[in-house]
């Protein structure tokens, strides 16, 4: 942990990376966009690493019995939309006496993240090591999502603790059962993909109409490609290593190095023989998912760069080639369908 150094305001910092994601945004190159994305990512965290330590100066004791993680984007490092709530996982060890001592920063720091909603998510979510199980959504143990814990990254606080915290998430995925995960997530964003590949079969409102070419979002249940492209191709990657890890196919240690991306998390399966699609399956599957990023981020530049937010009456639009779309969602149902086959669901 190094020294504290001084912070660009909120606002401004806020601004300009509006403007880094708009250039990124025009790059068309995939390989040469993700690595930008990667790098405001990184930008991003130690921003909200380092504003973590100076107003809560507790965090840059090393012994704190307090481990403080990102989720989700964030912690993939493939945050797309520069006005992205940042979620924290507030992390305290098994031993009780340990955990009462980090109540008071606790309290201090929700109390730092309900006044700074322009950055952080308003709900934080906590986790005491052997009483919580670390693979449940936010404080709801009915809701399983290990993609939450797997996705997780340190920002601040104790660093053995945030590897404890991996240790159990390994034993729970070895041990706890996960079809909740596969029925309500990872199946109900493959039933939203293929509602936007027919988009006339459906009477609810989508978030791409992909015939017309055209992506929305209202700021809340519609959101491009985010449901539906996105989210099933990184939950069906994520279902293999779920699958693999019950099976003791990937161990404790190499469980270790699997990478904070999604793209990189196919590379590291695919060396391991864990992908069941041909190399050019892969390759494709990570073509469409580079699309995916590429859309969500150009149309959540679109609403940071306006001054009224999106709605359900006044939602924001962008439009892209309709064949190029349809083919992707199309061609990634199927490879995704290929992937999780024979064994979907168990």
């Amino acid at each position: 942990m190094g020294p504290i150094v001084s912070l660009t305001p909120l606002e401004e910092f806020k601004e300009s990376q509006i403007a880094e994601y708009a250039t990124a945004c025009a790059l068309q190159d995939p390989e040469i966009f993700i690595t930008k994305i990667r790098e405001l990512s990184t930008a991003n965290n130690f921003y909200v690493e380092t504003f973590l330590r100076i107003h809560c100066h507790e965090l840059n004791e090393p012994q704190i019995p307090l481990a403080i993680a990102t989720t989700g984007s964030d912690g993939r490092l493939e945050k797309c939309s520069p006005l992205s709530p940042v979620e924290l996982i507030l992390i305290t060890p098994e031993n009780k006496n340990l955990a009462k001592q980090a109540l008071n920063t606790i309290t201090k720091l929700e109390n730092l993240v309900s006044k700074n909603p322009n950055l952080f998510f308003p709900e934080i979510e906590r986790k005491q090591l052997g009483v919580d199980r670390v693979s449940t959504n936010t404080n709801k143990v009915t809701k399983v999502i290990p993609c939450r814990a797997l996705d997780a990254q340190l920002l601040a606080g104790n660093s053995f603790i945030f590897i404890d915290y991996k240790s159990q998430l390994y034993t729970e995925l070895c041990t706890k059962n996960f079809k909740n995960f596969t029925t309500s997530f990872l199946n109900a964003s493959r039933k939203t993909l293929s509602d936007e590949i027919s988009p006339k079969q459906v009477k609810k409102p989508l978030a791409i109409h992909a015939p017309e070419g055209m992506l929305i979002t209202d700021g809340q249940y519609l959101k491009g490609p985010k449901y539906g492209l996105l989210r099933s191709i990184q939950y069906s990657v994520d279902q293999i290593f779920f699958r693999t890890i019950k099976c003791k196919s990937i161990s404790e240690d190499e469980f270790k190095t699997v990478p904070p991306s999604i793209i990189e998390r196919m590379n590291w399966l695919r060396e391991r023989n864990l992908m069941n699609l041909t190399p050019r399956e892969c390759e494709t599957l990570k073509s469409h998912y580079l699309t995916g990023l590429q859309l969500y981020s150009h149309l959540e530049t679109k609403v940071a760069q306006q001054e009224i937010p999106p709605s359900s009456n006044c939602p924001v639009t962008i439009q892209t080639d309709s064949e190029k779309l349809q083919a992707t969602l199309k061609e990634t149902c199927l490879l995704v369908n290929k992937l999780l086959s024979p064994t979907i669901g168990k």
